[in-house]
């Protein structure tokens, strides 16, 4: 093979590759980079990333109920898929929320977690974790 056609085949690789990787059309990125997917008209799922925790998964949850969906503040966002491979995007891990509360509410908690179905925080309060991020001078 010559050298132009192995370049060839190199740039071609790496296209299908990008291609393979790189979110949907219809994915949105929230305030902190995380990748949000629709699942159903009240229902999305938030794609985890390296280090991943409960505020990152929560503050992309807020920022695509309020920006996207148009949810009011007081909003309550449900766990309706807790942490665990994503029906979206195969091979990711993710969190699945609705505005819609599940048949199975959980009793209010004091503690953050993205394990048990039925957990909910108002659109508002999910999204000021996206402020921990952020660098004030």
């Amino acid at each position: 093979m010559t050298t132009q056609g192995s370049s060839t085949l190199r740039l071609l690789a790496a296209c299908i590759c990008a291609l393979a990787t790189a979110a949907p059309a219809w994915a949105y990125r929230a305030e902190n980079y995380h990748l949000v997917n629709p699942v159903g008209p009240e229902t999305f799922e938030v794609i985890g990333r390296a280090g991943s925790g409960p505020t990152q998964y929560w503050c992309a949850a807020g920022d695509y109920a309020l920006r996207v969906l148009g949810a009011a503040p007081q909003t309550r966002i449900y766990i309706t898929g807790p942490v665990g491979p994503s029906a979206t995007r195969p091979g990711a891990r993710a969190v699945t929320f609705s505005l819609a509360a599940p048949d199975t509410v959980a009793p209010q908690r004091y503690d953050l977690s993205v394990r048990r179905t039925g957990d909910a925080l108002s659109a508002i309060f999910a999204r000021q974790y996206c402020l921990e991020n952020r660098v004030i001078d």
